[in-house]
């Protein structure tokens, strides 16, 4: 392990559910030079895997892991890797439980810690195993004791170590070991290696213990194990558990393999047992957080577009073709739309609308300014599918410093006087000319996928929107799942972002293959999920009804099939 003093960034894995990881990963994404976030778990299969090949310095675990008992799960860590840290952080439900994690070698911290307060605990902890694993690598190592005399430890008949996470919880009867068994944790100078010290801990955990009306009842002992022992006989057994070889009377381990194989057990039956505390509701039922979706009312003629900004704080999530396919199926329903590519230097909307041979883009509307003329904007614009009319990026990244917010406010009003919808694709960074787009816009949707990194954007995404006025009945949130498999579940995505998310946009092979022929998928798969979810998103925009516009899009489809796209990428 890499030594804290030297001031290298610590190495961190953390266990918990989407919304706790989000919360973490946000307090942490200033300090990437002094926290390094490795990896993201949320099951114990993952958790297994992940310590054997990351090799992490610190866990940062959240209560009832994957419905795991935590100080169980805690102490099994520390006896698979000795110089692993564990911090957990804990609320004010689970505070409770502080003197016994901290009993069992974790760290703890409040949920509520500030970021630097959190990096702070994180390095602290970090360097405290480094130098306990430094220690017991010095000459007087030989007081070590073996691993299978680690607390949650056993040893094979060969001698192989095996830890199991079942270890004695909270409502068994037989107590663990206390917390500084271990020499390389512990002196003789430490007042928690004194006999004091071993009997104030066991009376906090038995403070801890249910009552005995409360308590399980005992599982009924298998046929061919003995029957089970009174307490007295477990108290006075505890020294002889230290032996070489299991005595006949013992009871037998029913995970304990057959052959010497280290094996790291995660018992997924085993709940933390905290004290009776009022149930915390979750924040999905209070319609206060968890924003609901309300639908738009039907939109009234008002003489000018509808603006629909599509938006993205992570790129890579799908923007341009949620944008384009949005705007065709707009168009589907007899609307005029308008598809501006916002994205100046590297848009893709000309791709997939397969217009990228028009020779004119959006910088030729550079030279007039403020008082550009709507006549010449549709002379500049191209035509697309289903007859959309869409206003390209310009054929070279240097030319997109030649509109500026002025312009683009002109052309946007003028576009306004003779469509019916004005879809815009921006780019996922925020610069001025975005800005200026979302703040007159109609409707923003703003567009996540199914992985940490999206969701976490997403939500300062829809903080910052928010924090700039933006009423919140003008922002929706579709999801676009971008690969086959989703990390979350819908659910846990809406209670990290605190808002609803309007509709799911489904996985489909055939997305790639209609980009590459330029192709809107809407048109080129009318019948398929991801198409129908696009027509929810436009039914949202309108507050009206497209589904009469499917089949008559797919009439269309037909038509068109036999005309292959051509590559041609230059604007020439």
């Amino acid at each position: 392990m890499q030594d804290r003093a030297s001031g290298g960034a610590v190495r961190v894995l953390i266990a918990s559910r989407a919304a706790e990881a989000v919360a973490g990963l946000e307090k942490l994404a200033g300090y990437s030079d002094l926290v390094s976030l490795i990896g993201f778990v949320r099951h114990p299969y993952e958790l297994d895997e992940d310590l054997e090949t990351l090799r992490p310095d610190l866990v940062l675990l959240h209560p009832d892991f994957a419905t795991l008992d935590t100080a169980n799960l805690v102490r099994a860590l520390r006896a698979r890797q000795p110089d692993l840290a564990v911090v957990v952080v804990l609320d004010q439900a689970t505070e409770p439980l502080r003197a016994r994690l901290e009993e069992v070698g974790a760290t703890t911290v409040p949920s509520d810690a500030q970021d630097e307060e959190l990096v702070a605990a994180l390095r602290s902890a970090a360097g405290r195993m480094a130098a306990a694993g430094a220690g017991a690598a010095s000459p007087g190592e030989a007081d070590t004791p073996p691993p299978w005399e680690v607390p949650g430890a056993h040893a094979e008949p060969d001698g192989v170590p095996v830890f199991d996470i079942d270890a004695p919880g909270p409502l068994s009867t037989a107590q663990p070991e206390p917390p500084h068994a271990d020499p390389r944790l512990a002196s003789a100078e430490d007042p928690a290696s004194l006999p004091e010290h071993h009997a104030a801990a066991e009376a906090r955990e038995e403070a801890l213990l249910p009552p005995d009306d409360l308590a399980p009842p005992a599982e009924p002992a298998e046929p061919d194990e003995p029957a089970a022992t009174a307490p007295q006989e477990l108290e006075a057994g505890t020294e002889a558990a230290a032996g070489d070889a299991p005595t006949s009377g013992a009871p037998v381990d029913p995970l304990r393999p057959s052959e010497g194989v280290p094996v790291f057990h995660l018992d997924t039956a085993t709940r933390e047992a905290a004290p009776a505390l009022a149930p915390v509701s979750s924040p999905l039922a209070e319609p206060d957080i968890v924003q609901p979706v309300r639908p738009r009312p039907p939109r009234r003629s008002t003489g000018r577009a509808d603006l629909v900004v599509v938006f993205s704080g992570k790129g890579g999530v799908g923007t341009s073709m949620v944008a384009t396919n949005l705007a065709v199926a707009l168009a589907a329903g007899g609307a005029r739309v308008a598809l501006i590519d916002l994205d100046l230097q590297f848009g893709d909307v000309a791709v997939m609308t397969h217009t990228e041979g028009h020779p004119t883009a959006i910088d030729a509307l550079a030279p007039q300014g403020e008082q550009v003329e709507a006549d010449f904007i549709e002379e500049v614009m191209a035509t697309g599918p289903e007859g959309v009319r869409a206003l390209l990026a310009p054929a070279s990244p240097e030319f997109a410093d030649l509109v500026n917010t002025a312009s683009l406010r002109a052309i946007l009003r003028e576009l306004a006087k003779g469509y019916d919808h004005i879809v815009v694709d921006t780019p996922a960074h925020l610069e001025e000319r975005s800005l200026e787009a979302i703040e007159m816009a109609d409707q923003i949707v703003v567009v996540s996928s199914f992985n940490l990194a999206s969701i976490k954007d997403t939500k300062v995404t829809l903080k910052l929107l928010q924090s700039l006025g933006i009423p919140k009945e003008r922002l929706c949130v579709v999801l676009n799942q971008t690969r086959a498999k989703s990390n979350f579940p819908r659910a846990e995505v809406e209670e990290s972002l605190r808002f609803r998310v309007l509709t799911v946009l489904p996985f489909d092979p055939r997305v790639d293959d209609c980009i590459d022929n330029g192709r809107p998928f809407v048109t080129a798969e009318p019948r398929a999920e991801l198409s129908r979810q696009i027509h929810v998103l436009a039914d949202h925009v309108t507050g009206t009804s497209t589904a009469a516009a499917e089949p008559a899009a797919e009439e269309r489809a037909r038509g068109g099939r036999a005309a292959r796209r051509r590559f041609s990428l230059g604007r020439g």
